[in-house]
C-alpha cells in the first residue's frame, strides 16, 4: 500500500462523506485510521471511520451515482402519467354529458367535434401506454432493490 499525505488523506475522506469513493479507496482511509498516528486535524474522523471500518465489506456492485436521478426521473413520468390520465376522465366526463358543449384543441386547432376529441384521446392514452409498458411497477421494484 502506496502512504498518502495529509492532504490526500482529508480529500479522500471528503469524497468518502459524499459517497464518491472506490472499494480500494476505502480500504485506503481504514488502514489509515486504524493507525495510532493521525494527524491532529484528522482525528475528528477516526473514530467514524475506525467504525466504517471494522463493518464487514461485502463484495457486491456499489450503487451507481445516477441512480437517485432515475428515481426522480421514474416519479416525475409516473406524474406526468397520472395527470393526463386525470385530465382525460375530466375530457370524458364531459364528453358523455349530452347538455354541454364539447370542446378540445387538437394541434392547436378548436374542435368540438365528440367523436374526433375521443378519438384523439384515445391515440393519446395509447401512446402513453405504449411508452410506459416496459416501466411497470414490478420492473421498477426490480430495478430499485435487485443489484446486477
Amino acid at each position: 500500500m502506496m502512504t498518502r499525505t495529509e492532504d490526500e488523506i482529508k480529500r479522500l475522506t471528503e469524497r468518502f462523506f459524499e459517497g464518491e469513493t472506490t472499494l480500494d479507496e476505502e480500504e485506503v482511509l481504514y488502514a489509515y485510521y486504524s493507525q495510532t498516528n493521525i494527524a491532529a486535524r484528522l482525528e475528528e474522523y477516526a473514530e467514524v471511520m475506525r467504525g466504517f471500518g471494522s463493518l464487514p465489506i461485502q463484495e457486491e456492485k456499489r450503487q451507481r451515482p445516477g441512480i437517485i436521478k432515475n428515481i426522480y426521473r421514474r416519479i416525475a413520468i409516473a406524474a406526468s402519467i397520472t395527470i393526463l390520465i386525470g385530465i382525460g376522465t375530466f375530457i370524458l366526463q364531459k364528453v358523455s354529458a349530452p347538455d354541454e358543449e364539447c370542446v378540445a384543441y387538437i394541434y392547436g386547432k378548436k374542435s368540438t367535434d365528440r367523436d374526433m376529441i375521443s378519438q384523439e384521446l384515445r391515440r393519446s392514452m395509447n401512446e402513453i401506454c405504449e411508452m410506459t409498458a416496459e416501466d411497470d411497477i414490478k420492473s421498477q421494484l426490480q430495478d430499485l432493490f435487485i443489484q446486477e
